[in-house]
């Protein structure tokens, strides 16, 4: 059995390795700006140092000037210098004579020493040179010389020496400055990290089962377990394990074949013969001379026999009787005697073509040699296959003509340097033109894609439906008018509110007069009116077009289907535009008939309910 034990598998793997890669990121990340942080604290005061330099230099100069004519110009000086290294970060403050000498220094042991000029990387800051040196004891000083002038001659010379800030203490500055600007990212990985944890939790429960069954001997039926339904994956995984499940139980019950033998023999129950006669697929199991042994009531229907008669025929022959194509086909070949074979053929019942699909293949279940027979109409199945290829020729044709002539008119607007402005609108026109021709053949099969699946659904809100049909009416007038169509409008005087889904009423009655002007001849006529009855509104659109036949007529409605009539053959059309109209009609609770007469005329009318919600509005 599989266990639901933990370990590290790729999910997992995932979230690991992207809380690495993240953590990675904001380290390095943190690092630049930490630098960054230092270098601009460093900058920064070494400007404020500069700046209460020049200050000084300014009152030392002015003093100078003041205490000339005494006996010690020089008086006063150790306290202008030990104010400086008071006010700003200074680690000590001296002033030079011109031969180098200390005249007055904070450090009072170096007063009448030549002072000793650090060896280091000369530096430049705000116009004021300086060298920068680390210390035998470790301290990083910057020391600025900046002249003393008086009278344009130089008397002194003022240094005071900086120490520069730790990278530490620039750390630290700047974290107190922005704690966020550390904590939100971390904060933000860790939450991501939660999340994708999540988003992976059903991949790494699969994972850690599908690892256990590699690892089970080779012939052991693997355990499957579902997971929680938290997603698209765990769906599809509970839904592989459901249908493997069912598979493994089909295994237990046996094959059809050995069903059927154990029937024939006997051996069966009456709820397996019950099953067996209750499927839509005609089956029945023949000994090796032809003779029936076994039949269900799909068989004797497709055969026009009952049930209890089909048990004392001979299969074969009354198979040949009744689908004499049999003959010629590979199923009674002697060759093909104990081998699968199928093949198709056609019957006529009551004056309609029927199409069967005959499966024949050896029944190798039980100790007697025989043959099991199943028998399907596929009439329908063939006529869809049909409609499916008659649309696809249209919807070939209904993409490519468009994207043709977009192609086309797009090329001659690129390559004409000098066309006119009027034929250059004319084009735009036409490309429009074609793009919304594309958009509505899209449109439509979305939607008949939604009606498929079953959501399609209509939004119910009262309506003005004057106004409705007279933005209908304003749509379809252009297309009219091209074919010089004559358009009978009849409305009663009052029409009130109606709650319906005004879009796609809309479309349904653009679609209506759309095919009208269609497959009416250039100067029909073209008829839209509007009943009010005590159920509702009944609107009919009348044509004097092409008309329908009456064999034709019961199957405008369905998907895909388009007359084989060469005058509707050759007016473009997805046969999708009916099929819509008709369940948007039932979503609201009525329907859309069709009336016709060949080379005549057709009319189509739509019967809204008064005040009826959709029957269902969602199918």
């Amino acid at each position: 059995m599989i266990s639901q034990r933990q370990h590290l598998g790729l999910p997992r793997q995932v979230v690991a390795w992207y809380l690495f890669f993240c953590l990675a990121a904001v380290c390095w990340l943190a690092t630049g700006l930490l630098d960054a942080a230092h270098g601009v604290v460093t900058k920064r005061n070494a400007t404020v140092a500069i700046a209460r330099l020049h200050r000084s230099v300014a009152a030392i100069e002015t003093a100078h000037r003041a205490n000339e004519q005494q006996p010690d110009p020089w008086s006063g000086m150790q306290g202008y210098l030990a104010q400086l290294r008071g006010e700003g970060r200074f680690v000590y403050c001296s002033l030079l004579d011109l031969e180098g000498k200390s005249i007055a220094d904070t450090r009072e042991d170096r007063i009448g020493q030549f002072a000793v000029e650090l060896a280091g990387t000369p530096v430049e800051e705000a116009g004021v040179w300086g060298v920068h040196a680390l210390q035998p004891s470790g301290v990083d000083l910057t020391e600025y010389r900046i002249p003393l002038n008086h009278g344009g001659e130089q008397f002194a010379t003022l240094s005071a020496a900086v120490q520069s800030d730790s990278s530490l203490a620039s750390i630290v500055e700047t974290i107190s400055a922005a704690p966020s600007a550390v904590v939100l990212p971390l904060l933000l990985i860790v939450v991501g990290g939660v999340l994708l944890g999540r988003l992976t939790r059903s991949a790494a429960t699969v994972e850690t089962q599908l690892s256990e069954i590699a690892q089970l001997p080779a012939g052991e039926p693997p355990e499957m377990f579902t997971v929680p339904p938290g997603d698209l994956a765990a769906l599809g995984w509970n839904r592989v394990v459901g249908h493997l499940d069912s598979v493994l139980q089909q295994r237990k019950t046996g094959t059809l074949d050995e069903r059927i033998a154990a029937l024939a023999s006997g051996n069966s129950n009456d709820q397996l013969a019950e099953a067996l006669g209750s499927l839509s697929e005609g089956i029945a199991l023949t000994d090796m001379e032809g003779r029936l042994r076994f039949a269900n009531a799909a068989l004797a229907a497709l055969l026009d026999t009952d049930e209890k008669a089909a048990k004392d025929i001979e299969f074969e022959k009354h198979l040949l009787n009744c689908v004499d194509q049999l003959s010629d086909t590979e199923v009674f070949s002697e060759e093909n005697d104990r081998r699968l074979v199928t093949t198709e053929a056609t019957r006529e019942v009551n004056g309609k073509t029927h199409i069967l699909r005959v499966v024949r293949q050896p029944n190798r279940s039980g100790q007697e040699s025989g043959h099991v027979w199943t028998l399907r109409d596929i009439t329908q199945q063939k006529l869809a296959e049909q409609t499916r290829d008659r649309f696809l020729d249209a919807a070939t044709h209904e993409l490519r003509t468009p994207l043709s002539n977009i192609k086309a008119y797009a090329e001659t607007l690129a390559s004409e340097d000098e066309l006119e402005v009027e034929k250059q609108k004319e084009f735009c026109n036409v490309i429009n033109s074609e793009v919304t021709r594309l958009s509505r053949f899209v449109d439509d099969l979305l939607s008949i894609s939604s009606m498929e699946v079953g959501s399609l659904s209509v939004d119910l809100r009262p309506t003005e439906m004057e106004r409705l049909f007279e933005e209908v009416l304003d749509k379809v007038r252009p297309l009219l008018g091209q074919k010089g169509h004559t358009l009978n409008v009849q409305l009663p005087e009052k029409l009130g509110e109606m709650k319906i889904d005004k879009d796609k009423v809309v479309a349904v009655l653009v679609n209506l007069l759309g095919n009208a002007a269609k497959y009416t001849p250039r100067g029909g006529h073209i008829g839209f009116k509007v009943k009010r009855e005590e159920d509702g509104l009944r609107i009919a659109v009348e044509d004097t077009g092409v008309g329908i036949s009456e064999a034709e007529a019961s199957q405008v409605f369905d998907k895909f289907f388009r007359s084989d009539d060469p005058r509707v053959q050759a007016e473009t059309g997805s046969g999708l535009g009916l099929s819509l109209a008709q369940e948007v009609a039932h979503m609201h609770g009525g329907e859309v008939t069709c009336e016709s007469v060949l080379n005549e005329g057709t009319t189509f009318t739509l019967h809204l309910p008064e005040g009826k919600e959709a029957a269902n509005a969602r199918r």
